[in-house]
């Protein structure tokens, strides 16, 4: 229900050609074999088919390799290479990060020491090398909260299910949809459950014109299964988005050693990011009320169409 800023937001993304999950993190992944010998891998997310112009840069003292080993892995680049440099001076930043709209994961394992966790960010583009920290285990949170809100798919499917229920119902809704993906999540994660991402990602996007089709179905006065209990549908799909969600995971990695406590994290970041989505869809709808913008027939109308047709449109970009 986010009314006319959302009509407006999703006809942009629309008319971009946007795709979902177009923000993705980077991860940088530093592992100290022996003294100044170091083993690198550096994941780069290939958004819209493009391979982002991003390249870890470390101090001077740093031997880099002539070349490297490059695979690629669920839409994603696997670079790794080993190289002479001491992990406890100088600084490491990321060249063209602040171009892009996606941060980098750094985990850095030093011999002897517990592994360092770092969020690189355009406004944040440098680590200290000698001022080492411990896992910083909060930024999985920061992963888990970007993750959700620039997870376009998720977003709108969130958006389809405040379309269909009532006030009364939103509360235990938004619950099994969280106990569904956390289970998901967690399975896959774990490497408990593994599927292929792209059967995943093009379910995900059926469930959002799915859902389309059912709440034009409710304007309408008519009632179904997902209608009458949504909770059903909302736990069910939430089990499907838990593995879109794994997917930001497996791009990053978890900690060895403390898995569950990452991904509790990452799955709060997620939450928080739910409900910050959600307050300000109530928000603009009680100003749209006040304002009276436009009808919430209209509205809804508007909004139903939208949402079919992204779900359709992303649906459509993952078959062919």
């Amino acid at each position: 229900m986010i009314w006319r800023f959302l009509c407006i937001l999703i006809a942009c993304f629309a008319a971009q050609n946007a795709y979902a999950h177009e923000v993705r993190p980077a991860a940088l992944e530093i592992e100290q074999s022996a003294d100044k010998q170091i083993n690198v891998t550096w994941k780069l997310p290939i958004t819209n088919g493009k391979k982002l112009k991003l390249f870890p840069k470390f101090p001077d003292e740093c031997q880099l390799p002539d070349d490297s080993q490059q695979k690629i892995i669920d839409g994603i680049i696997v670079e790794s290479w080993q190289m002479q440099c001491a992990l406890d001076t100088g600084s490491i930043s990321i060249e063209g990060l602040e171009n892009v709209l996606t941060d980098v994961f750094v985990r850095i394992k030093r011999i002897g020491q517990d592994e360092q966790i770092s969020l690189l960010r355009p406004s944040d583009n440098l680590l200290d090398l000698s001022k080492p920290e411990g896992a910083a285990y909060s930024e999985y949170i920061g992963i888990g909260v970007e993750h959700m809100i620039f997870g376009w798919d998720h977003l709108l499917f969130v958006l389809a299910l405040l379309l269909i229920v009532s006030r009364r119902q939103i509360l235990w809704v938004i619950t099994a949809f969280t106990l569904g993906h956390s289970i998901t999540l967690g399975l896959t994660a774990l490497g408990l459950l593994s599927l292929p991402s792209g059967p995943i990602e093009l379910l995900i996007a059926l469930s959002i014109f799915f859902l389309a089709i059912e709440a034009m179905r409710k304007l309408k006065n008519g009632t179904s299964i997902t209608i009458e209990y949504p909770w059903i549908i909302a736990i069910a799909f939430g089990l499907l988005h838990g593995l879109g969600f794994a997917g930001a995971l497996s791009e990053i990695g978890l900690p060895k050693g403390n898995e569950l406590w990452a991904l509790a994290m990452f799955n709060i970041g997620i939450e928080l990011g739910q409900i910050l989505f959600i307050i300000i869809a109530a928000s603009l709808y009680a100003f749209n009320r006040h304002m009276a913008w436009f009808s919430e027939y209209k509205i809804k109308i508007i909004l139903i169409y939208m949402l079919g047709t992204m779900g359709a449109y992303f649906t459509l970009t993952r078959i062919f």
